[in-house]
Order: structure tokens, then sequence, then C-alpha cells
């Protein structure tokens, strides 16, 4: 069972927990080395959770297909990887007829953009992290 966010809420909510995350990020730099380690893990989730759904959602605005609604529930791979039966599904339900009319290249950016921004984020998360040493 999953539950429905609308597109400006969700994306409202995605972005603050984005925003959110920077400064545990920055304030990770600051703890002692043991801290560090599950500070970074706690940011790098929230980025991953908020940036992937977001990163869907920007390419299809990109290329017109609108955003139905996010939202939060539970993955069909709790049966395939144990470990998924604790965590939360976030994901973004697309305007399918305008996604069918689509090129397959373009589709693929929309389906590969959580991905895309996802490491672009952790990237420069990492980026971030590495400068700080």
């Amino acid at each position: 069972m999953s539950r429905r966010i609308g597109p400006v809420t969700g994306t409202a909510v995605f972005l603050a927990a984005c925003a959110l995350a920077v400064p545990l990020l920055i304030a990770a730099q600051t703890l002692a080395l043991p801290a560090q380690a599950p500070a970074l893990l706690v940011c790098t989730a929230v980025l991953f959770y908020a940036a992937h759904p977001l990163g869907h959602a920007i390419f299809a605005r990109r290329y017109g297909v609108p955003v139905d609604h996010f939202y939060l529930g539970r993955t069909d791979f709790r049966r395939i990887l144990p470990v998924a039966r604790r965590l939360p599904t976030v994901g973004t339900r697309l305007g399918i007829a305008q996604l069918a009319e689509l090129s397959p290249e373009r589709r693929g950016l929309i389906f590969g953009g959580g991905v895309i921004t996802v490491c672009v984020v952790l990237a420069l998360e990492l980026g971030y992290v590495l400068a700080g040493r």
C-alpha cells in the first residue's frame, strides 16, 4: 500500500530534504572521526531518497511529461532482498500517455533520470568530503 503525495508538495518536500542534508554534511566534517561515518551515511541516504524521484520528475518535466504524483510505500523487491522489507520506497508516477509519445531516447533519459541525478548529487557530496580532508 502506498501513500500519494501531490507533485507540488512532493517536489517541495524532496527539495527541502536535499537542503537539510547539506548542513548535516557540513556538520559531519566537524565531528570526531568515529561519528563522521554514521553522519555521512544518514546524509547519503537522505540525498538518495530525495534526489532519485526528483531526477525522474526533472527529466519528465523537461520533456513535457506531467508528474501525476509522488508516492511513499513498499517495494516489490521485498521478496527478493530481505533488507528491502525494512526500507520504504519513494517513487514518481508519470503521465503514461505523454510518456508513450516520446522517443525511446527521451523515455530512457526520464527512466534513468533518477540514477543520473543521484550519481551527480553523490559525486558532489563525495567531492566535498574529500576536499575537506
